[in-house]
């Protein structure tokens, strides 16, 4: 992921958007996702090197996670690994979820378009890193 963010960093671009990067970042989302709970990088990248405006970016990511995320849901109930502390957590975390969703909604307007780019970067270098950290915890 470092590397990716490195690399777009210094400018690199897709020419095209191709159905075959989309599916492979789709599938390597998808991979991450369900062993990890990472699955956002592999999209957000791909999204970012094709250089969508940013409004249109943010619209396409939380549909691709809503939609991803109700398939691996039930993937995550088959396999038995949602119990009462994951209910426990998901009842702190997804009112709060919605409280920044709603606060920062506006603020995303804001952003101006020459800080859009610098501030996906740096949300997938954290990303990278609490990643990283998870690893090695």
């Amino acid at each position: 992921m470092l590397g990716a963010v490195a690399l777009l960093a210094s400018g690199f671009r897709l020419r095209r958007e191709s159905a075959r990067t989309e599916v492979g970042a789709g599938f390597v989302s998808g991979m991450i996702n369900t062993s990890i709970g990472i699955g956002g990088p592999p999209v957000v990248i791909v999204l970012q090197a094709a250089e969508h405006e940013q409004h249109t970016f943010r619209a396409t990511t939380v549909s691709y996670f809503l939609v991803s995320n109700l398939i691996a849901l039930p993937l995550f109930f088959a396999s038995g690994v949602v119990d009462d502390s994951t209910w426990v957590a998901g009842l702190v975390a997804v009112p709060a979820a919605l409280l920044g969703t709603l606060a920062f909604e506006r603020v995303a307007f804001r952003v101006r378009t020459e800080h859009f780019k610098p501030l996906v970067l740096g949300l997938l270098v954290l990303s990278a890193a609490a990643s990283l950290a998870s690893v090695i915890a």
